[in-house]
């Protein structure tokens, strides 16, 4: 593996049909969309939106916003929590400068921060800043110090930690596209210059690493005009440059990331459609050397802006910027169906420390409830016993994917009314979960006076020979094997205390 610092200024080259890919298998989306939905609603201009998830598991919304008679942006976020009932949070302000901030990029890191960067002339020229949050917010930091102008940021985390940033300047005297590496302690000294073209600008980076190491870039260059959509990648080796589009229409916005089965999206709005308005469009590498696109949006409005992110539980979402509703620029999204077991928790095992059909009135017994996330997203789930509708106890618990998690409850049935109890195991549905039907598990019990072990509901001679040919371990050992029942006081042998017991209830019944 390369070190930090010779990976950060490693040159660039275009990667969109590598070998690699031999490996990827079709996902199937793309076949069900979710209708298309607004989440502002005010007379402001919204636009440029970025999309991540937080380990939380919120997913936050970020994009610039100006009233009509304020030209100036402020950075706009809003958070979805999932929720039934109030899933989303208020429209909040990120940045509150006089001057314009615009293009917000937004990222996830591994150690529970959200990164924010966005381009902003606040110190006279455009620059890139950024800032953090992780239940509290830093402040707005500068990250690029130069004369002319830096614009359209993207971030994302590598696999090594390691923060990258690319974005768009004309300081070489036409925009080409510039990258700075934060390695956890400080950023690289001088930006890198990723993608260079003498002749015409290269604008709207996205930056993301795959799951192989390979770190891509996708952009848009100008064309006569029109502007192309391109990819590349400079890790870990060199591949030959490679153009995405060749149509005379406007290409713009791009936006990537690769979903949980390896396949890429990249998504972009173009003019291409027949309506000559802008769409929004996907790629997906579909199998080896083969790329497929699908148009998501058809309206007779300016769809632009994309931005693409799979979340834990498997969904596709799309956001993006459109006037399709009173020529005023707002924010909507869409999302393609997860697999159907993206959210299933069950109960793989109930136990108590007795086994017993009957239970001595006045017994403690353990029940171990093993509940087991089935699904492919981190859940927050509630644990829950009851005998009859009666509460036992409950207990939060996370489980990640696969994770199995004990919880243990003690029922003391001192207070318990004799009579026959239904033991309920449980372990509340989460959201969007289908399969319920393997969350709950019933068993019966009986509770009854002690020494009443065979359950006619009186401790009387027959009880008596019951213990004895259940006597264990030993001496004198009884003709048949240990029985629960039989153990009265739940210290797994069968002997003389079990006897007492009985005989402190002789005659009692119910």
């Amino acid at each position: 593996m390369q070190s930090k610092k010779t990976r950060a200024h490693l040159t660039l080259s275009f990667i969109l049909f590598l070998a690699v890919f031999n490996t990827f298998i079709p996902y199937g989306y793309g076949t069900d969309w979710s209708p298309c939905t607004r989440i502002t609603w005010d007379i402001d201009i919204d636009f440029s939106p970025s999309i991540a998830q937080a380990n939380d598991g919120r997913i936050w919304f970020v994009w610039h916003s100006s009233n009509i008679g304020e030209p100036n942006p402020d950075i706009l976020y809003k958070v979805y929590n999932g929720s039934s009932t109030f899933p989303w949070s208020p429209t909040e302000k990120l940045t509150t400068d006089a001057s314009k901030d615009r293009t917000p990029s937004v990222t996830a890191t591994t150690d529970g921060n959200l990164w924010f960067v966005w381009a902003s002339n606040r110190d006279g020229n455009c620059e890139i800043y950024y800032k953090t949050y992780n239940g509290t917010w830093s402040p707005d930091t500068r990250l690029t110090y130069d004369t002319n102008k830096d614009e359209s940021p993207s971030i994302m985390q590598d696999s090594n930690g390691d923060i990258w940033v690319a974005w768009s300047s004309n300081r070489t005297g036409n925009h080409d596209i510039f990258c700075s590496i934060y390695n956890g302690t400080a950023w690289s000294p001088d930006p890198t210059r990723i993608v260079t073209n003498a002749t015409t600008d290269d604008l709207d980076p996205t930056i993301m690493e795959d799951a192989d190491g390979w770190v891509w870039l996708v952009w848009v260059r100008e064309d006569n005009l029109w502007y192309q959509a391109f990819a590349k990648s400079f890790y870990p080796r060199y591949i030959t440059e490679t153009q995405k589009t060749f149509d005379s229409e406007l290409n713009s916005n791009p936006s990537i990331m690769q979903a949980q089965d390896g396949v890429i999206w990249i998504a972009w709005s173009s003019n291409k459609s027949a309506t000559g308005e802008q769409d929004i469009y996907v790629w997906k590498h579909i199998k080896p050397v083969q790329w497929e696109d699908e148009r998501i949006t058809s309206d007779e409005n300016f769809d632009v802006t994309p931005a693409i992110m799979q979340a834990e539980d498997g969904t596709i979402w799309i956001v993006w910027t459109s006037d399709r509703v009173g020529d005023n620029y707002d924010i909507y999204y869409q999302t393609d169906d997860p697999p159907q077991d993206s959210h299933d928790v069950a109960i793989m095992s109930v136990t108590r420390n007795s086994p017993a059909t009957y239970l001595a009135k006045g017994s403690t017994i353990s029940i171990e409830i093993v509940p087991q996330n089935q699904g492919l997203a981190s859940e927050i789930c509630e644990v829950q016993a009851y005998a009859n509708s009666t509460l036992i106890g409950q207990k939060n618990v996370s489980l990640a994917p696969g994770q199995l998690s004990p919880v243990v409850f003690t029922w003391n049935t001192s207070d318990t009314a004799y009579g026959v109890y239904t033991i309920t195991a449980m372990v509340t549905s989460v959201l969007n979960e289908t399969d319920t039907a393997d969350n709950l598990v019933n068993s019966t019990v009986m509770v009854t006076v002690p020494g009443d072990v065979n359950g006619d509901k009186i401790v009387d001679i027959f009880d008596a020979g019951t213990i004895s040919v259940h006597w264990y371990p030993g001496p004198p050992m009884g003709p048949l094997c240990y029985d629960a029942n039989c153990d009265v006081n739940h210290d797994l042998t069968v002997d003389i205390f079990d006897i007492g017991i009985t005989s402190a209830h002789w005659g009692e019944s119910w």
